[in-house]
């Protein structure tokens, strides 16, 4: 009897634990094929109608040409109100769906933008960053453009791809276990 009950509880605060939502998380994004006004302006409303996100008044500007010709807005604050039911991975599926007028060119897509405590960014955290997320859902650690730097603005960028498994908690987990110094927003 004793044991059934203590059962009981155990389950019934372990199902208590899990049916709570998860704290929201603020992080910073890029999107890829903000190509034009227009572009933006598609992009900023999927980020608005996107359930479980807030964007606060950040606004997606077009964004200048890159080397690779990718588009990418400057980056923007936004956070998961609930990442249990809608998370970073969810949201990169959303935007890689947007009907923006340049997609055929530059389809949309998300990037995950981390700030170096240290402002210094360099080939090796690169690569420290691509090992880090090896194995990680949502996350192509060795394709093209899918981790890199901006040395001037002392972030990183991760891609998120499109499966929608892409989730905040592993990633932070992964860059914590390799001891890396970031931020998901701008210090």
């Amino acid at each position: 009897m004793h044991r059934t009950i203590a059962s009981t509880c155990i389950g019934l605060v372990l199902t208590l634990q899990s049916a709570r939502a998860a704290e929201p998380v603020k992080l910073t994004i890029q999107l890829r094929g903000a190509v034009t006004d227009t572009d933006a302006e598609v992009l900023q409303k999927t980020l608005r109608s996107a359930d479980g996100i807030d964007i606060g008044d950040a606004t997606v500007e077009r964004g200048p040409r890159g080397p690779f010709g990718h588009h990418f807005s400057p980056p923007i604050e936004i956070e998961l109100s609930d990442p249990d039911a809608v998370d970073v991975g969810a949201l990169a599926e959303t935007v890689s769906a947007a009907e923006t007028p340049s997609r055929r060119d530059v389809p949309p897509s998300l990037n995950l933008v981390i700030f170096d405590r240290r402002a210094v960014v360099d080939e090796d955290d690169i690569g420290a960053i691509r090992e880090a997320v090896r194995g990680v859902n949502g996350i192509d650690p060795d394709g093209t453009g899918t981790i890199g730097g901006v040395p001037v603005e002392g972030t990183y960028w991760i891609r998120i791809d499109d499966s929608g498994d892409a989730r905040i908690d592993e990633i932070v987990d992964v860059l914590r276990e390799a001891s890396l110094e970031y931020r998901l927003l701008k210090p």
